[in-house]
């Protein structure tokens, strides 16, 4: 471990000297999740830090910076999640200055690198992206939250919460108080959204139940999970959990009913590339006649990524499924603790770990109303579907905004799961791209049969696909034209990030 921390601490501080902070912290990070450490005991972080600190004296130009991303590279090699501020405030003198400092924080908040008597006075920098979602996330936890705080535009706030889905949970929380010093043209809009999106989710439900109801007398069976399973059986109001489509799960042999169905209700399916492999899911859209667009994405499996695709079979979830009653004698959704396992790695299987706080407070609803049989549950399902590193780390964001309360004995047991070399860990990794997880779906598929399934469809969808998404399906030039047209479709793929 001296070695190890001599090395990082010296590369850290050469690639500070060549590029930005934030990129050495990504290529830091990269190099943790690709060389783990599979060993961890109780005093790792201890340890980790003791080494930093004493090989940081010896060596020069060794600032806290240097150790604090130093040191969250060590640890993030054995699986121990912690995160780097850096502050500043006005300096002492009278020339016009800034005193900054780095420092490291462990999940619960804990200082292990950087710990100095006076750091409340340093102001964490941060982005106002992240500003305003910190300040939302308190506003959301009922406590208040002053306008000044925020260092925004109503007009900006507004599209902020539209865009993240928060609108009708912001709305709530300033109606019970705590933002009494908010614009009233602010509090207005967010009020007339809400009211909106209330008169919308009452089409839209109807809807639901129409299309559920019709499944059924089809015979096909059909899960909902996410989204609006969670704003139907898990908010206080489904308004509340607004979202873009249903999400529901079926087999794969139910597929060609399912389809026929909704075809039934005016409902047509969005043009894919053909196959079964990179696409595991049809999405059908219907506007009805007050122009509000309806979807549904059918899933015949879980994800489209290989690595979880088969997380869960056809029948699993169904069997745990739970009723729900809102949505009409057909609408089961997926249990509590399926429904936990979902939320949290649903940002990690399709958005590269995107950090919403609408998912967020997803896996903050659900892990909150669980009882002990279901947290026992949770567990044993993260185990065995070899999640648990993306269970913690979902679980940790979730507390992190909203307190959510991880009984002590689930977390525990999370933790020690954890710490074994579960591939699905890897889609943690900071910076993950498209090339990322085009490369792990590859590796991910159980034969070569399968690996070059998965090439023939991302290079060679059909030929009716392509002509319209070239808006050439309706002259012969898309014919002549189709062999360019899939050279480009690769040169644009070569070249994606």
């Amino acid at each position: 471990m001296i070695g190890e921390a001599a090395l990082v601490l010296a590369a850290t501080r050469l690639g500070l000297s060549v590029a930005r902070h934030v990129s050495v912290e990504r290529r830091l990070a990269r190099w943790a999740h690709c060389h783990p450490v599979p060993q961890r005991d109780q005093d790792t972080v201890a340890r980790v830090v003791r080494v930093v600190r004493g090989i940081s004296r010896r060596l020069p130009g060794m600032t806290c910076l240097v150790q604090a991303l130093a040191a969250q590279a060590m640890l993030a090699r054995r699986g121990v999640r912690a995160r780097v501020h850096i502050g500043v405030r006005p300096g002492s003198a009278l020339a016009v200055r800034l005193d900054a400092h780095a420092w490291l924080t462990a999940s619960d908040g804990r200082v292990l690198i950087g710990d100095v008597p006076d750091l409340d006075s340093y102001q964490p920098l941060e982005s106002a992206s992240a500003r305003i979602t910190r300040q939302l996330a308190a506003l959301v936890r009922g406590e208040r939250v002053a306008w000044a705080a925020l260092d925004t535009e109503p007009d900006a706030l507004v599209a902020f919460c539209e865009r993240e889905d928060m609108t009708g949970l912001v709305h709530r929380a300033i109606a019970r108080g705590p933002a009494a010093d908010w614009p009233a043209a602010c509090v207005d809009r967010l009020a007339r959204r809400a009211r909106l999106d209330a008169a919308l989710e009452l089409a839209r439900g109807q809807e639901i139940r129409r299309v559920l109801d019709a499944l059924g007398r089809a015979g096909v069976r059909a899960l909902i999970f996410k989204g609006t399973a969670l704003a139907y059986s898990r908010y206080a109001h489904p308004v509340l959990r607004p979202r873009s489509d249903t999400d529901l799960l079926i087999s794969r042999e139910q597929l060609d009913a399912a389809r026929i169905a909704l075809t039934a209700l005016g409902y047509a399916a969005a043009e894919t590339s053909g196959g079964d492999v990179l696409f595991r899911q049809l999405e059908l859209h219907r506007a009805d006649q007050h122009g509000v667009v309806h979807a549904f994405d059918v899933h015949w499996r879980i994800s489209n990524q290989e690595r979880f695709a088969r997380m869960f079979d056809d029948d699993e979830l169904w069997q745990r499924a739970e009723p729900v009653e809102a949505l009409g004698p057909h609408a089961r959704a997926a249990g509590a603790a399926d429904a936990l396992l979902i939320s949290c790695v649903h940002p990690v299987m399709h958005h590269r770990n995107d950090d919403r706080l609408i998912w967020n407070y997803d896996t903050h609803v659900i892990a909150s109303a669980m009882d002990a049989s279901q947290w026992s549950s949770f567990v044993e399902l993260a185990k065995a579907k070899a999640v648990a590193a993306v269970c913690v780390h979902g679980l940790e964001l979730a507390r992190a905004q909203f307190g959510t309360v991880v009984p002590a004995s689930a977390s525990a047991a999370l933790e020690n799961a954890a710490r074994e070399l579960e591939p699905a860990a890897a889609y943690l990794m900071p910076g993950r791209s498209w090339r990322d997880d085009v490369a792990a779906n590859f590796r991910a598929m159980p034969d070569w049969r399968a690996r070059l399934r998965l090439l023939r469809e991302m290079a060679l969808p059909s030929p009716t696909y392509m002509r319209r998404a070239y808006s050439l399906d309706r002259s012969t030039l898309g014919w002549i034209l189709l062999p360019a047209l899939y050279a480009h479709r690769g040169l644009k793929a070569a070249g994606r990030k």
